[in-house]
């Protein structure tokens, strides 16, 4: 069966499956960034947005945000959230390796190891390329990856999640020789507009992890300069045990 488009049918019940991730801790760090590095964005660029899950906290607080993000399923949830909330947040469905937009922003970010997606090398530089045309100068870039010590230490095993509405088994796999974790999700989710009618899905999503001197090298080349790189959650330097790395990178004046 080949897999479909990631983040199409799983984007129906992403929430509920990562309903432990403390999106209010991460809100909370990213504005400790903004007073550490004096940041006073007066626009914000989330690529990778997904369900919003960030990008709607941080208009909440005032900031004003917009989206960018390749799934259309992943949008849309994002779109019910913000009429929720009486919200008025621009998106756009594109991909950020061809991102293409009509302004410039103060900060971008990318998060939850979205650009860990990015499988090769010269994709990621497209991708820092892309980001400093859409910064203004001196605008920042803040984004984490998931490092390849962290794939390379999850266990190859196999996830049921069985909950009201939705079946979901959650493989996991990791190369060492590409650095590539591979998840292969399958499974059904029922129709919310038909009760008893249940949809089957096969995604795959794939992660690399990439040395962080490479990181380091492909935003220089990219015309951006790496102001700072934290371990997760804190402001202590990078450890090669670290799992997940924070960037803050910066567009010259």
């Amino acid at each position: 069966m080949p897999a479909d488009e990631p983040y199409r049918a799983f984007a129906k019940v992403y929430d509920r499956v990562m309903s432990d991730v403390p999106y209010d801790e991460w809100v909370d760090y990213l504005v400790g960034i903004f007073r550490r590095f004096r940041i006073r964005p007066q626009d914000i660029l989330e690529i990778a947005c997904g369900t919003g899950n960030v990008l709607v906290p941080l208009a909440q607080r005032g900031y004003h945000v917009a989206g960018l993000d390749r799934s259309a399923d992943m949008l849309a949830v994002c779109r019910a959230k913000i009429e929720k909330a009486d919200l008025r947040i621009p998106l756009w469905q594109q991909d950020m390796r061809t991102m293409s937009l009509p302004e410039t922003f103060d900060v971008i970010l990318c998060l939850y190891d979205s650009i860990n997606y990015v499988l090769e090398a010269d994709e990621l530089s497209a991708v820092f390329q892309r980001v400093r045309e859409h910064l203004r100068p001196g605008g920042y870039f803040i984004f984490d990856m998931n490092s390849s010590h962290r794939l390379a230490k999850i266990p190859n095993d196999t996830i049921v999640i069985d909950e009201p509405g939705f079946f979901l088994c959650w493989e996991n796999n990791y190369d060492g020789v590409t650095r590539i974790w591979s998840i292969t999700l399958n499974g059904f989710v029922e129709d919310e507009n038909n009760p008893g009618v249940w949809h089957r899905f096969h995604e795959l999503h794939q992660e690399r992890g990439y040395p962080h001197r490479l990181v380091l090298d492909l935003l220089r080349k990219a015309g951006l300069v790496s102001r700072a790189e934290f371990t997760a959650f804190t402001f202590l330097p990078v450890t090669r045990h670290a799992g997940r790395i924070y960037y803050v990178a910066q567009r010259p004046v």
